[in-house]
């Protein structure tokens, strides 16, 4: 049986058949490429010692860094090896400095053939920027404690990667290798990987980057875990050098030699300090070092009178590990040590004016001493912070906001104003009901006004 086609019946069809084409091809035409993959992992950018100068981290095969404006780059700089050398995990490890660069500009950058990140260098003008400390990582061994189970960690570093900061700054304790396990190290350099691939992260160190195993039980075999391992992976701005951090000194501050050599292998980059539009901020050594508050205090001193004379600095800020005031009542010598020496240093210079602590595992906010504002900001830990039970303990301490819920601190510089906030992180699986919050809402805010900038 034959079937009659009218002509216009073919035509529509044909018509039909050439738009599905055409629609075909306009989608690839707009199709969004794969994303590439990165070959290398454990990515961290740090500032260097001037506004225009950068230093990219990573681990992996590529030794090539293209960067530029936009992702045609343009530049290329090529990676040497780290002068202090991680011992948890194999390399090769990478470091590249990249000089040149304009300050306050967003530069975009990809390592080897692998995916387009960005940093933006030391900004110039109104910026934001989080500080959090003691936050553990994603890694769990089966053979440690409960403690150790932190799963939560990478949902906060997402969380703060939509805040956008133009840089981070971390008060210590950061992976907890010595609890949880060596590969807790590795682990959390890739944790970070949705903040450090946007912005630059800065670190002070804390007691747990050389503990040795300690309860809740560590796996079996565990380490020490040693300063080389951090030290290794980042750079420390302006770095300084404590006193006691000698060429022979095989123990904290130091760390034990790297055969076949046998001396420290980790001497250095115990402290640093770098400027943001006109706010410096020093990242101070680990408070609970022999003399290190003290070196930390003479060495600062120069400096901190260059920020005082110099009319473009508006504020000196310490990020350290170690709280100064506290309602908790521990570690009270080590406290007034500090005291001394942030009441010595702000007498001189009135310019500094804020504390960043950590430690605790919970934040808090008390009211200003001596005319320094301090604040303890809690990412979590790998235990629960215990603040006191006592009627009236926070108010005979002066603690006006306090929270054991993991947190973080977001800090905003506009026009002649500074505003830090307590942001409440993810939904604490240690304890979720105990002082819960809706992640991402302001729990507690702390505004300080900023002189003019001049010269």
């Amino acid at each position: 049986m034959r079937v009659k086609v009218s002509a216009k019946k073919i035509l529509l069809v044909l018509l039909i058949a050439v738009l599905l084409v055409g629609a075909a091809a306009l989608a690839g035409r707009h199709a969004q490429p794969a994303a590439r993959p990165d070959h290398d992992d454990e990515i961290v950018a740090n500032y260097g010692d001037q506004a225009g100068t950068m230093v990219l981290h990573w681990r992996g095969p590529d030794a090539t860094v293209f960067f530029g404006r936009d992702e045609s780059y343009g530049g290329t700089a090529t990676a040497t090896a780290p002068v202090i050398t991680p011992v948890d995990i194999a390399g090769p490890f990478r470091e590249a400095k990249i000089d040149g660069l304009t300050a306050g500009t967003v530069y975009h950058y990809k390592i080897g053939d692998g995916a387009d990140h960005t940093f933006k260098t030391s900004p110039t003008g109104d910026f934001t920027w989080v500080d959090i400390g003691d936050v553990s990582s994603t890694f769990k061994d089966p053979a440690a404690g409960s403690a150790c189970d932190t799963p939560w960690v990478a949902d906060h570093w997402r969380q703060i990667a939509q805040e956008k900061p133009d840089f981070l700054t971390f008060g210590g304790d950061i992976s907890y290798a010595n609890k949880c396990g060596a590969g807790s190290v590795h682990q959390f350099f890739n944790d970070i990987k949705p903040v450090s691939t946007i912005a630059p992260m800065e670190f002070a160190w804390g007691n747990h980057e050389y503990g040795g195993p300690t309860s809740p039980p560590a796996p079996k075999g565990t380490p020490r875990d040693r300063l080389d391992n951090y030290k290794g992976r980042l750079t420390m701005p302006n770095a300084q050098t404590l006193a006691n951090d000698t060429p022979s000194r095989l123990n904290h501050p130091g760390c034990p030699a790297v055969a076949p050599a046998t001396t420290n292998s980790c001497q250095g980059e115990d402290w640093g300090w770098f400027d943001a539009s006109g706010i410096r901020f020093f990242l101070w050594p680990e408070g609970g070092e022999y003399q290190s508050t003290a070196d930390a205090k003479a060495k600062s001193d120069p400096i901190m009178q260059a920020a005082q004379n110099d009319p473009k600095i508006r504020m000196i800020v310490i990020v350290a590990h170690r709280p100064v005031f506290s309602s908790i009542s521990a570690e009270h010598p080590l406290r007034a040590e500090l005291q001394d020496a942030v009441d010595t240093l702000h007498g001189k210079y009135p310019k500094l004016r804020l504390y960043l602590g950590h430690h605790l595992h919970g934040a808090e906010a008390m009211t200003p001493k001596n005319g320094v504002t301090y604040l303890t900001d809690g990412g979590g830990g790998v235990e629960e912070v215990r603040f006191p039970t006592k009627p009236g303990a926070f108010t005979s301490a002066g603690s006006v906001f306090h929270s054991s819920h993991p947190s973080h601190l977001l800090g905003t510089v506009s026009g002649n104003k500074m505003t830090l906030k307590f942001i409440c992180g993810p939904v604490y699986g240690r304890n979720p009901t105990k002082d819960a919050c809706t992640q991402g809402d302001v729990m507690f805010t702390v505004n300080m006004d900023l002189p003019a900038a001049t010269g």
